[in-house]
């Protein structure tokens, strides 16, 4: 698919200059969108939409987030969905309001109340003291409507069911949570925490040590990663984007998504020599010997063309673990763009 988002006229005449300079050669728009997900909608729902709007055949997401909450959601398109165990996620922030005196089955808004009463009022240092015991590495309870597995099953269609299990616990950690608002019963909180922590979990913590019933009453993700709200489009934007052409400034090249990782660069020929399985390996002797901290590189050809991710084996020598056997097309807009500008 050669990506266009003009009338048919200018589309086949962007299609027949791109083919000239591609030769045969297949293309694809690949790369990361950081999307600002709305309320009311679920993370594959946002994808749905995306790949409706872009027309891409392939789009995936990581790090979901549920119906009510909004912000960060990442979205790989095309080929990007093959680098989504390669980003750097670890770390996640979030602004989220706790309500105090009333708990439900989630843990947040959307859910059933099972615990409402009037709850004493609570000083801020109180709260302060509460938050201050959760910082570090911390086990908390897993919600039960979460898509955690027990013997294989997921906990939010046992809990759906009605089917009683033990709640299993997961360690998180949490390097910084900091009040923002409060406003009795309702405390709005910042927090800094490692992937996989459910913010929920966390809220129904301060409740449980507080002995007051809590649920999240609003939950925004500002960060994941590397990736934030500052580089982040909502649906409505992207949908206006590519009415001007311009959604393909939005997006993220794949290399781009991973400079993180230590970049080797190859010609053309070796390009496409990986990209035919013609190469396996690639005995280098890297300039600098601090690349073999690392376990992974990008192998880019040109200026932002991702062609492989390697494995980082001893000797300085590079294992292919991940082969992209189409160029990419966004790289292709970006150029021409450049070209136009000058």
């Amino acid at each position: 698919m050669i990506f266009c988002m003009e009338n048919k006229v200018d589309c086949d005449q962007k299609n027949t200059a791109l083919e000239s300079r591609r030769g045969t050669e297949k293309v694809l728009l690949s790369g990361v969108l950081v999307i600002d997900k709305e309320a009311g909608i679920s993370s594959f729902g946002v994808v749905l939409k995306v790949r409706k709007l872009l027309k891409v055949k392939k789009a995936g997401h990581t790090g979901t987030l549920d119906p009510f909450a909004t912000g960060v959601l990442v979205v790989c398109l095309e080929q990007a969905t093959k680098i989504i165990p390669y980003l750097e996620e670890g770390t996640k922030e979030y602004v989220f309001t706790i309500h105090f005196g009333i708990e439900t089955d989630t843990w947040d808004s959307t859910g059933q109340i099972t615990k409402k009463i009037e709850p004493p009022k609570v000083e801020v240092n109180n709260i302060e003291s509460v938050v201050s015991e959760l910082i570090g590495t911390v086990e908390l309870p897993v919600p039960r409507f979460s898509a955690v597995k027990v013997s294989g099953k997921r906990l939010y269609k046992l809990a759906r069911k009605g089917i009683e299990f033990e709640t299993p616990k997961k360690e998180s950690n949490i390097s910084k949570i900091e009040m923002l608002d409060f406003a009795w019963p309702e405390v709005t909180l910042a927090i800094e925490c490692s992937k996989g922590t459910y913010v929920r979990s966390v809220a129904k913590a301060i409740g449980d040590l507080l002995g007051i019933p809590a649920h999240v009453k609003k939950l925004r993700r500002l960060r994941s990663g590397r990736f934030s709200l500052k580089n982040a489009i909502t649906i409505d934007e992207l949908a206006s984007s590519i009415k001007n052409n311009t959604v393909w400034q939005q997006i993220m090249s794949m290399s781009s998504a991973l400079d993180h990782l230590p970049i080797i660069r190859i010609d053309k020929q070796t390009a496409e020599s990986i990209r035919k399985g013609g190469v396996q390996a690639i005995d280098l002797r890297f300039g600098k010997s601090s690349i073999t901290l690392y376990k992974h590189v990008r192998v880019v050809s040109g200026n932002d063309d991702l062609v492989a991710i390697a494995e980082v084996k001893r000797g300085n020598s590079l294992a292919i673990t991940r082969v992209f056997p189409q160029t990419n097309a966004l790289i292709g807009l970006v150029q021409a763009a450049k070209t136009t500008q000058k």
